[in-house]
């Protein structure tokens, strides 16, 4: 357990099945798993007491002297007055989950902005906080008109910005934050577009997959994933060289990518079987295939929680994958049709898009609790996360806009 800098320590209780509340300290305390007349204890279970590290940490032992099959509780005070709102007290698993920086949680509101008009139909969205500036894959196909572009709309002053023509049906955005390039996957045609950010236009196209569905960048090894929903395949596309360096076979009808750095490891939604597929990003070899919900979509990693969040499209659910252990936690409900996943780490926020009922479902990040529903436009089909100001950006598909969803922390 560990707290803010100087905070006081709060105080700590444990209680065993319906037995009395016992408050922990240095001193070794008894603890019973039933309470007696006038609120004495009955059944003794075992001992408890507190241990004091530094760095405000503490460690709650409980030596059991008789076998326990009852819940057990631990009630936790804050006793900092000066953060009286504040909740400034967090459990750790580990001791290395101890150092991680507490957030806390105050009041998050959420203000929904005007739409901003795209003129298409918008299926992706990425943010580069660098830049200030949000990239929309658009496409229009009705009354002749075909539109495959990608809109520029300045993340600040929520303006459209600019836009270039890249390849048809583009689907999916993944961002090179460091060279501010966006690669495009393009559903309607077996090539990813490379664009440069800072001057707005196409600086390359790699040949790809055929009917790309999504993206995303490794930023350890420098290289975008392109998921090939009609090949079953994923391209590995080299930064350096902008060239295809590998090409691996994934499950049926993949739609949805994700990186985590730090594990090594790739993450693709196969949609048709329900499974996602882990690559080694190092070997670029698939090391694993995980069963997870109905129609597996979008897919969400956060490196605080060291889990991806995957969205079962059929089951309005999303499922969560410890990435330590590779193993697949319970899901939880979310609204109709989730697809797309943003992730706020700052916030331990989780931003999942229910384009079967026109939703925005916010979720903790620790504890998988949905917090709010947010209505937003028709179809709403790709969500993204502004890390400097914490501002959520949804891309509805049927409205052809792209609403800002401004966070406020108090």
């Amino acid at each position: 357990m560990v707290g803010g800098i100087d905070a006081p320590a709060p105080t700590l209780s444990i209680i065993a099945g319906s037995g009395p509340p016992v408050e922990i300290g240095v001193d070794s305390k008894s603890v019973f798993r039933e309470t007696g007349l006038g609120g004495a204890g009955v059944g003794f279970v075992g001992d408890v007491f507190l241990i004091v590290e530094g760095g405000n940490a503490f460690q709650v032992l409980v030596g059991f002297e008789q076998p326990t099959y009852e819940p057990w509780k631990l009630r936790i005070r804050n006793n900092d007055a000066a953060v009286d709102r504040d909740f400034t007290w967090v459990v750790a698993d580990s001791a290395v989950d101890s150092t991680q920086p507490w957030v806390d949680v105050r009041a998050v509101q959420y203000t929904k902005r005007a739409a901003i008009v795209l003129s298409a139909r918008p299926r992706g969205v990425i943010v580069d906080p660098g830049l200030r500036l949000a990239s929309v894959a658009v496409l229009e196909v009705s009354a002749g008109a075909a539109v495959n572009d990608v809109v520029f709309v300045d993340a600040t002053t929520r303006t459209v910005s600019g836009r270039v023509t890249v390849g048809k049906n583009p689907w999916a955005l993944a961002l090179d934050p460091v060279n501010h390039e966006v690669y495009v996957a393009n559903c309607g045609e077996a090539k990813t577009t490379v664009i440069n950010e800072r001057t707005k236009k196409v600086s390359d196209s790699v040949p790809s997959g055929k009917a790309s569905a999504s993206a995303c960048f490794d930023p350890r090894t420098r290289a975008a994933f392109v998921v090939a929903n009609a090949d079953k395949t994923v391209s590995i596309i080299a930064a350096a060289t902008r060239s295809v360096v590998a090409t691996v076979a994934v499950g049926v009808n993949p739609c949805g990518a994700c990186v985590d750095p730090e594990g090594h490891t790739a993450y693709v939604s196969n949609f048709a079987d329900n499974t996602v597929t882990l690559i080694d990003t190092d070997s670029r070899a698939v090391v694993g295939t995980l069963v997870v919900g109905a129609q597996p979509f979008g897919l969400a990693f956060e490196p605080r929680t060291r889990t991806v969040h995957v969205t079962n499209n059929a089951a309005n659910t999303v499922s969560v994958i410890d990435t330590r252990t590779r193993t697949v936690a319970p899901a939880f409900v979310v609204g109709k049709a989730p697809s797309a996943i943003g992730v706020d780490t700052d916030l331990n926020r989780l931003y999942v898009v229910n384009s079967g009922d026109d939703s925005l479902s916010v979720v903790d990040s620790r504890n998988c609790a949905v917090l709010e529903t947010i209505h937003v436009g028709k179809s709403p089909a790709a969500v993204a996360v502004d890390t400097q100001t914490h501002a959520v950006f949804v891309a509805e598909y049927d409205d052809r806009t792209l609403t800002p969803i401004d966070v406020t922390v108090g």
